[in-house]
């Protein structure tokens, strides 16, 4: 690549981040325009890539090595002086970085400043204390002890041949209707993949991840079945152009619960109840261990299933990993970073006061 062509997409990426920095103060513009505009023309592009059997990010890391293995043999087979090989190296992956940050923003990252779905739909979102905590982890252990009952096996953890076996269209279709329903576009297809080898996301804390570059939802092909629904559908959200991580957490929430499949009912309230409890453990450890000892049997396996499959795929690097993604999300303007997962709690809470 020719040097004006290395200075071009390191000025495509620093354009893209100073103007990623001044869309934070327009919210209302990026989703008229980004997050209901370009990003719908780029959605169709991407989704055209579901013909792929494989997993597209496979191919992207395996042209990114490549790109890394042939700059690392220019850099020591060229004959020009060390210093003009170490100049072109720096420029080179300055561009690459460039190209990096410029398609990450313009295929997706610019709806990150988008206007908060609390506001689009009248919510009164606000922090929970400990007694409306309390109320909603009580009114959801009352929500999954019935639909665990009608999923049967009292005393065996949920399998993987109890989920239905079209289980990505049933989560898209909720997903889509919970979308028209909240007035966002939603004729998309984001296309769900599962990567191997197993543990590969849960070694990192991670159950799946959204890569802007390929348009692809990705799972980790060792979650525990029970997780799926909800992962798949937050995952999804995020395909559908939602970046704020409680947002994806809520929709996925209302596309599980709201289903007609008593398993992705069951999924989706076992993950809010889940969420409820580790965050009442901290006002109240006691309370929070009796009411667990409580639940029917057939929970209480499915919770130390969770436990046991998460097991097989110890952290590496957990607090490099949390402190990354941390900073990650508050460089896109998600000021209370990795704990706006918990955000999902104010607009669930929220939809039930404005419901009522």
């Amino acid at each position: 690549m020719k040097k004006k062509w290395k200075w071009f997409w390191i000025g495509l990426g620093v354009g893209s981040m100073l103007l990623r920095w001044g869309l934070g103060n327009a919210p209302q513009f990026v989703e008229n325009y980004f997050s209901r505009g370009l990003f719908l023309f780029v959605r169709k592009i991407l989704d055209a890539l579901r013909f792929v059997p494989i997993p597209v990010v496979y191919l992207l890391l395996l042209l990114l090595a490549y790109a890394l293995g042939k700059g690392i043999y220019l850099l020591f087979k060229n004959n020009t002086p060390l210093k003009e090989r170490l100049g072109n190296a720096l420029l080179s992956l300055g561009a690459s970085i460039g190209a990096i940050i410029f398609f990450f923003l313009f295929l997706w990252g610019f709806n990150y400043a988008r206007v908060p779905i609390e506001q689009q739909q009248g919510l009164e979102v606000q922090p929970l204390s400990k007694e409306e905590l309390w109320t909603a982890l009580e009114e959801e252990r009352d929500c999954i002890i019935k639909l665990r009952a009608e999923i049967g096996k009292d005393s065996v953890a949920l399998l993987q041949e109890q989920l239905p076996d079209d289980l990505e269209q049933k989560v898209q279709t909720n997903l889509r209707r919970v979308l028209k329903e909240l007035g966002y576009p939603y004729r998309f297809n984001p296309k769900v993949q599962q990567l191997r080898p197993k543990g590969v996301l849960l070694r990192f804390q991670t159950l799946g991840v959204y890569f802007p570059w390929t348009g692809e939802c990705n799972l980790d092909a060792g979650l525990h079945p029970l997780e799926k629904p909800h992962v798949m559908a937050h995952e999804l959200a995020h395909g559908y152009g939602f970046g704020d991580e409680g947002t994806c957490n809520y929709l996925a929430y209302l596309a599980c619960t709201t289903s007609n499949d008593p398993v992705l009912q069951y999924a989706g309230h076992f993950e809010y109840y889940s969420t409820l409890a580790i965050n009442y453990r901290r006002y109240d450890r006691e309370a929070y261990l009796q009411q667990l000892r409580a639940l029917p049997p057939a929970i209480k396996a499915d919770w130390n299933d969770i436990i046991l499959t998460h097991d097989l795929y110890p952290d590496i690097f957990p607090k490099l990993r949390r402190a990354t993604y941390d900073a990650y999300l508050k460089v896109q303007g998600i000021e209370e970073g990795i704990k706006n997962y918990n955000r999902v709690l104010m607009l669930v809470e929220a939809m039930k006061r404005k419901t009522k």
